[in-house]
């Protein structure tokens, strides 16, 4: 279980978060969504450890971890998926997968890690002998989540720079999520393309000028339609179809 706790986190003198609460249970994929710049991003660096927090605190299975340096969160078991993140160009899929699994030793063994990663992702199995400098956008993105699952984490923190809107990679994040969730993962997503988010999640907030305005299962909040079209911009139904059609509907 993670716990958000009257969060709030600031760019010099300006408040980018203001006292959000929210959690994200074992086995579900709980999303996140709000226009640009409403302060997604910000919420899950925090959690992370790459900004530190005004005020509030981070819970994680009873513990609080406010305030712990990214490789010390990844030990404990949290793990960040940003499509910002880096790769070694001149390394491989592979290689790069092992560096990944390098930041939590403790985690299951190097084999293990590879099997589980390569099963969920089978386009970087195909693939992994190929340098990474090579790859294009979108499989580049995939080995940037392989990589965060390489530390085997019980909590997954996949930003919207991952998947949107990259329709792509966004395809392959539903059935990846859900798996994971499956695994008894706890997920946080997110996006502003609030019907994918919705459509892939159990619960979901609603963010906007760094605050919840509004928060619920993915069925109640599409049937407050005006909500997601006064903070996001679009019908809740707009693109809905495409995952719908190969995942089908949240259960």
């Amino acid at each position: 279980m993670l716990e958000v706790r009257r969060l709030s986190v600031s760019y010099g003198s300006i408040g980018a978060v203001q006292s959000v609460s929210l959690q994200v249970p074992k086995g579900k994929v709980v999303a996140l969504i709000g226009s640009s710049g409403a302060g997604k991003s910000t919420i899950l660096k925090a959690i992370a450890g790459h900004l530190s927090p005004r005020s509030g605190q981070v819970i994680h299975n009873g513990a609080d971890i406010t305030g712990l340096s990214p490789m010390e969160l990844i030990r404990r078991g949290i793990a960040l998926a940003s499509g910002q993140g880096w790769v070694f160009p001149e390394l491989t899929i592979h290689d790069n997968l092992v560096l990944g699994h390098c930041a939590n030793l403790g985690a299951s063994d190097l084999i293990s890690a590879t099997h589980q990663v390569y099963s969920l992702l089978p386009s970087l199995g195909e693939k992994r002998g190929q340098s990474a400098g090579t790859l294009w956008p979108s499989l580049r993105k995939m080995l940037l989540m392989g990589r965060a699952l390489m530390s085997d984490p019980g909590v997954l923190l996949v930003d919207e720079s991952l998947w949107d809107p990259d329709p792509v990679v966004a395809l392959t994040m539903g059935a990846l999520l859900r798996a994971l969730a499956r695994r008894d993962k706890a997920v946080l997503l997110a996006g502003r393309n609030a019907a994918l988010a919705l459509d892939v999640s159990t619960y979901a907030y609603v963010l906007e000028a760094g605050r919840i305005v509004g928060k619920g299962a993915p069925e109640a909040l599409r049937r407050e339609g005006d909500t997601i079209h006064k903070y996001l911009g679009e019908p809740p139904a707009r693109k809905r179809y495409v995952w719908r059609a190969k995942y089908g509907r949240n259960s």
